[in-house]
């Protein structure tokens, strides 16, 4: 399946690196952009990639997304519920967590979450019900 995605040899530039992100999150990888630069930076520097590479710079980044987890994800959600019930507000989540907070998403990306938002049965009214989407979310990335 990797050589298929990558062919004999791919060039990494700034677009292409957006493809390979995206080739890797569909693979149910969730590495930061710093990550996934980091990982072309030091097995790709000249922006080459060949299937030994790509399988350099997947075990890489698997290596930094498995440390991830459900409970962590939950535990983000919970640091803006200091009461501890169960939601946040949704103007919260759409106008500083996802815009302010790590790393700028793009318009596509933000309209992309809020959807999944909707989509997940999480959307409460005014608020959110962060485990609901903690769940959907990872059902999402296992399947």
């Amino acid at each position: 399946m990797l050589r298929s995605l990558v062919g004999s040899e791919m060039c990494i530039r700034d677009r292409d690196k957006k493809e390979f992100a995206t080739m890797v999150r569909s693979l149910g990888q969730t590495p930061s952009n710093m990550e996934l630069d980091q990982a072309v930076n030091r097995y790709a520097p000249d922006g080459k990639i060949d299937l030994v590479t790509a399988k350099q710079l997947l075990e890489d980044i698997y290596a930094c997304t498995e440390k991830r987890g459900k409970d962590k994800l939950a535990d983000a959600f919970q640091v803006f519920d200091p009461e501890h019930t169960g939601k946040i507000p949704f103007d919260l989540f759409k106008n500083e967590i996802l815009t302010k907070i790590g790393e700028p998403m793009e318009e596509q990306e933000l309209a992309d979450t809020l959807a999944n938002l909707e989509s997940s049965g999480a959307r409460d009214g005014d608020d959110i019900k962060y485990a609901v989407f903690v769940d959907w979310i990872w059902d999402q990335l296992r399947n």
